[in-house]
C-alpha cells in the first residue's frame, strides 16, 4: 500500500477520542480504535482508502497526523478531498466558541464540559453507509445486526490491509445493481433485502446525491430522503 501524510490542525478545543470514537455503536469491521489512534476505511467516489488518524496534540492545541493508504499513488488533489471529507464527518473546522461561552457555566452541562470539552458530533460514515446500517438495525439485537453486517461485508465489501490492520471497506451502491433480492436474503438479512436493494438503486441511479443534500436545508433533505422506499 502506498501512503500519504498530512497534519490537520482542528479549531480548538478539540477532543480527539471523544469525537472519533463512540463506544455505544455496534462494532463493524471497517473501524478500529485505541486511545489516541483511529483506523478506518473510506470509500470516496468509488476509490478505497485506508485511513489512520493519530492524536499528537491536546484539547487546547489539537493536532492530528493523518495517513492515507491506497493501492495506487495518492495525488495531492485526492489527499485534499480526503481531508475535506473527514472534516465533514468529524468537524475539525467547527468553531465551538459561541456554544462554550453560552453554556459552559450551565449547572446541568458543567460536568459534561469538564469531561468532554471539545467533543464534536461525528458522522463517521457516508449517507449510503448510514442507511445500510439503519436498515440492519431494524428490529434486531446487536448480535443479529453484527451478523448481518459481517455477511454483507464478506459478500460485497473489500478487505484493506494497512498499518498492521485489516479492515473492510464498504461497497459501491452500483455493486448491487445485478444482485437479486433473493441473493441478499441468502445473507440472512430477511425482509431487509428489499430495502437494501431499493436504497442501493436510489444512490446508484443518482436519485439521491449526498453532496447536494449536504448543502440543502433540513426540510429539503427530509423531502428528498422520503422519496426512497
Amino acid at each position: 500500500m502506498k501512503s500519504c501524510q498530512k497534519v490537520i490542525d482542528p479549531i480548538p478545543p478539540f477532543n480527539f477520542d471523544g469525537t472519533v470514537y463512540v463506544p455505544h455503536y455496534f462494532p463493524t469491521p471497517d473501524f478500529s480504535w485505541e486511545p489516541g489512534k483511529a483506523w478506518q476505511t473510506l470509500n470516496l467516489n468509488g476509490k478505497l482508502f485506508g485511513i489512520k488518524m493519530e492524536n499528537t496534540g491536546g484539547i487546547d492545541q489539537p493536532k492530528i497526523e493523518l495517513t492515507a493508504y491506497s493501492r495506487s499513488k495518492i495525488s495531492a488533489n485526492q489527499m485534499d478531498n480526503i481531508v475535506k471529507e473527514l472534516d465533514w464527518r468529524y468537524g475539525f473546522s467547527e468553531d465551538l466558541s459561541e456554544f462554550l461561552r453560552d453554556f459552559s457555566q450551565d449547572k446541568f452541562l458543567r460536568p459534561v464540559f469538564k469531561r468532554w470539552r471539545g467533543m464534536r458530533v461525528n458522522c463517521a460514515n457516508s449517507l449510503f453507509e448510514l442507511m445500510i446500517i439503519s436498515i440492519v438495525l431494524q428490529n434486531a439485537t446487536i448480535r443479529r445486526t453484527v451478523q448481518m453486517m459481517n455477511n454483507l461485508f464478506n459478500a460485497y465489501g473489500s478487505k484493506l490491509r494497512f498499518d498492521g490492520r485489516e479492515l473492510f471497506a464498504y461497497w459501491n451502491p452500483s455493486d448491487l445493481n445485478e444482485v437479486s433480492e433473493e441473493e441478499l436474503r441468502s445473507l440472512k438479512v430477511g425482509y431487509r433485502a428489499k430495502m437494501i436493494k431499493l436504497v442501493s438503486v436510489a444512490f446508484a441511479s443518482g436519485k439521491i446525491d449526498e453532496q447536494k443534500l449536504r448543502e440543502a436545508d433540513p426540510e429539503e433533505v427530509k423531502k428528498e430522503l422520503m422519496k426512497i422506499y
